[in-house]
């Protein structure tokens, strides 16, 4: 199981890393365009700070986003989300309006962001919806806190060690993840 997060920490690092500069340009023109309703803010989470937007009410949904996006990946769902939920949609370490930091950017490591984000948050049981490298932190959020969670969500992803993960990752359609 250790193997397998680790495989997924390192996808999700040759990712984050080889982005952060396109992903800080997204943040900053998504600031511009914030979804009514919704605010900015930071909070510290598992030795960081993480970048959120916020905005609803109801039962929480968290919102991972994917590569080479950040929380603005969600902007135009995320007014009607907050009819019927309380959404927060984050930037993952080192993405956007979140701190870089040293190490920490394996999927199990930035699922302990998520949950630190939302007791810091005081959201209780949430829906996590991840996609693509936020699938990732998702799945692994899942495997290591079920009891926290409402539902999970994982969108976009092939997850190693999941039947069709051999499939998915040798075929034309992965290319990108070797050239990162």
């Amino acid at each position: 199981m250790m193997q397998r997060l680790r495989h997924l920490g390192a996808i999700a690092l040759s990712l984050l890393l080889g982005c952060n500069l396109a992903l800080s340009q997204t943040q900053a023109q998504g600031e511009a365009q914030m979804p009514p309703g919704f605010a900015s803010a930071t909070a510290q989470a598992n030795g960081t700070t993480l970048h959120y937007v916020r905005g609803g009410n109801g039962p929480p949904v968290i919102l991972i986003h994917g590569f080479p996006q950040d929380w603005f990946e969600y902007h135009a769902i995320m007014p009607r989300l907050a009819q019927r939920f309380t959404v927060v949609a984050l930037d993952l370490r080192g993405i956007g309006g979140s701190a870089a930091a040293a190490s920490g950017y394996d999927a199990a490591t930035m699922a302990d962001d998520v949950r630190q984000l939302a007791e810091a948050l005081k959201l209780e049981r949430p829906y996590v919806v991840g996609h693509d490298v936020g699938g990732l932190v998702t799945y692994a959020y899942l495997r290591r806190y079920p009891q926290t969670l409402r539902g999970a969500m994982i969108l976009d992803v092939p997850i190693p060690g999941i039947a069709g993960w051999e499939e998915a990752i040798s075929g034309p359609g992965a290319w990108h993840v070797g050239f990162m």
